[in-house]
């Protein structure tokens, strides 16, 4: 089987040294779809606060649980050789 199909057919997640993930959120300019690649060390990935979290009951819905979760992240390229958009024809 080419490895383009099976990595369409999600046979494997791994090829050359790639992690592929999924995703449906690629910017598209109607041609082409922008695709990105980025080595690890090139990225970074920051947590602005400690994460919070509540349980709790509600009165004016028959005492139905409410969760309430609050966390703050942020990430940027360390290395802009590191991370490349790649323009693929559908």
């Amino acid at each position: 089987m080419p490895a383009a199909k099976a990595v369409a057919g999600k046979e494997i997640d791994t090829f050359l040294g790639f992690k592929f993930i999924t995703s449906n959120r690629l910017n598209s300019d109607g041609t082409s779809r922008q695709v990105v690649a980025w080595a690890q060390d090139g990225m970074a990935l920051a947590i602005g606060a400690e994460p919070s979290a509540r349980i709790t009951e509600r009165d004016d819905k028959s005492y139905s649980t409410q969760i309430y979760y609050s966390a703050t992240f942020g990430a940027t390229r360390l290395q802009e050789e590191m991370v490349v958009e790649i323009a693929c024809n559908e």
